[in-house]
């Protein structure tokens, strides 16, 4: 639970402060909304990685283990992208607060989120 306070805490601090910095995305609003929207964000990065997950097992259960080994070949190099997509997703989805200008600065906000991941996961193991 102290995980998920800190990694939203953190986000949060992302949407409203660093976004701003990064030519491409733009976070208008509170800190509150930017606490909104990190939960939101999180909530979604959730179910996508357990989508992803289900489709890589569903998939190489179908293909007797040969098509799994592709497919985490291909999470494994484009793990990157994902936040980047969801960012672009939240910026269609909520408009009035975030906005997203081009592909290379939801990268570049997806690296930051992973970063802020880490730095989450890193410090609550730790403790």
């Amino acid at each position: 639970m102290f995980k998920l306070i800190i990694s939203v805490l953190l986000k949060a601090i992302a949407f409203a402060f660093i976004f701003n910095l990064i030519s491409g995305l733009h976070f208008t609003g509170s800190f509150w909304t930017a606490i909104c929207y990190s939960i939101f964000f999180s909530i979604v990065a959730f179910v996508v990685r357990i989508a992803l997950m289900a489709s890589i097992a569903g998939f190489g259960i179908a293909t007797a283990g040969a098509g799994a080994v592709l497919l985490i070949f291909l999470y494994l190099i484009g793990f990157w992208i994902i936040p980047a997509i969801q960012l672009e997703v939240l910026a269609w989805w909520f408009p009035k607060h975030f906005t997203v200008d081009g592909f290379g600065g939801a990268i570049l906000g997806g690296l930051v989120l992973l970063v802020i991941n880490a730095i989450a996961g890193g410090y609550t193991r730790k403790s």
